[in-house]
């Protein structure tokens, strides 16, 4: 995975460590102005380019799955079964 400077600029590398860098060296990489940030026809450059700056949206899982996935270890459905038992064997009494 690669990151694109400018439209113009170089490429830097992914495995770079944009993290350890100063934001002055980071904005100067990616061509930005910090003070005054990208002009609207390079935003538009960018996003037609790269896509929006945006995490796909998740799914959000069903209220029974997620129930259900409660009890997947062994110990959970051996206590399950030992109350549906007990409540079957104290129903057989009465």
């Amino acid at each position: 995975m690669t990151v694109q400077a400018d439209a113009s600029g170089p490429r830097a590398s992914a495995r770079e460590t944009w993290f350890s860098r100063s934001p002055e060296d980071v904005a100067g990489a990616l061509g930005v102005d910090a003070q005054v940030g990208l002009s609207a026809p390079v935003v538009a450059e960018r996003l037609k380019a790269n896509g929006p700056n945006a995490l796909p949206e998740e799914k959000p899982k069903p209220g029974w799955l997620r129930f259900v996935e409660q009890y997947r270890s062994y110990m959970q459905i051996i206590l399950v079964v030992a109350a549906l038992v007990s409540v079957l064997g104290s129903g057989a009494r009465l």
